[in-house]
């Protein structure tokens, strides 16, 4: 009986060590955001340009334009839209805080990591609750808000390299995977 007992009680704590929480609960947001984009359906350019991975340190705002199109407007000064098709239309889209400003993905400078971060300042929006405070993105792969004048470094995770003022919130992020099969390379962004 006893060492049924010692073998249950090793089971539940391993168990309890295996599902214990990880960074990743604290890394990506809460926010609601949902974007599932087939490019090889639309083959925009200015997406296409930061979903390359051997590229890195392009990045790629995602933004509606009206009720039928995608907006897409790189770091890099490439700007160009779509129209949704059927697939498009049928899916949930919910770029970001209030799907207000967008998403932004890329391709990082260190590590290789694919990012989605929101296009609205965390810390602005943390202070009003208001999604009024859309980013503008520089070459170099940062990005800045008019507003606070934070600078956000995009290829770090987000973090404030710039204007801090302590105690500073990084970007927004949601999670994002990018699948190039050939015949489909999808865009996944969620929360």
């Amino acid at each position: 009986m006893g060492k049924i007992k010692i073998t249950t009680i090793f089971a539940v704590l391993l168990l309890m060590l295996l599902t214990a929480c990880s960074n990743a609960e604290f890394e990506f947001s809460k926010q609601q955001c949902y974007f599932v984009f087939d490019n090889a359906e639309h083959n925009d350019p200015a997406l296409t340009s930061a979903l390359i991975a051997a590229s890195p340190g392009t990045f790629c705002r995602i933004y509606l334009k009206g009720s039928r199109k995608f907006g897409f407007r790189t770091n890099r000064g490439l700007e160009s839209e779509t129209t949704m098709n059927a697939n498009d239309a049928k899916r949930t889209c919910i770029l970001g805080v209030y799907n207000e400003s967008g998403i932004i993905v890329g391709y990082g400078t260190f590590g290789g990591t694919l990012y989605a971060y929101d296009a609205q300042c965390p810390n602005c929006y943390a202070e009003t609750g208001m999604p009024r405070y859309m980013l503008t993105m520089t070459d170099g792969g940062h990005a800045k808000c008019k507003t606070c004048s934070r600078t956000y470094d995009m290829n770090n995770g987000g973090i404030v390299i710039a204007n801090g003022r302590g105690n500073d919130k990084k970007l927004i992020r949601y999670r994002a995977t990018y699948n190039d099969s050939g015949t489909h390379r999808v865009l996944s962004v969620n929360n």
